[in-house]
């Protein structure tokens, strides 16, 4: 294991998203449907720019920033993890909070985002 001021920024991100996931409780196995395309669709309105089309953290925006945004697709955050995040942001990133999403909302979007984990990268952002 390297020293922790041996690793980039983006490698300290995806460690601890990874320590996260490892207390997540899982997701149920047959998510509802309605709630998941909810998300699809908050997930177009909010996420595409920075986490791209497929959640690989490749919008068109993603260029610029430092930590890049997270891949979804690589490691599946933690559900109480993206609740946090989008009604408080991430301190340091360009990741801003989300206040006009309400309780359902952020589980739709939750739900979505969790769904990306391990699915086959779509072409395009």
């Amino acid at each position: 294991m390297p020293a922790w001021r041996d690793l980039s920024a983006q490698q300290m991100a995806d460690i601890s998203a990874y320590v996260r996931q490892l207390h997540d409780e899982p997701l149920e196995s047959n998510p509802d449907v309605a709630l998941t395309a909810k998300g699809a669709t908050l997930y177009a309105q909010n996420c595409t720019a920075c986490h791209g089309v497929g959640g690989s953290g490749d919008g068109p925006a993603s260029i610029v920033f430092q930590p890049r945004p997270f891949n979804f697709r690589h490691l599946k955050p933690d559900a109480s993890e993206v609740d946090r995040v989008l009604r408080e942001g991430v301190a340091g990133t360009a990741m801003p909070s989300f206040p006009g999403l309400d309780a359902q909302d952020r589980l739709a979007l939750t739900a979505y985002i969790r769904s990306l984990y391990g699915s086959p990268k779509e072409s395009g952002h």
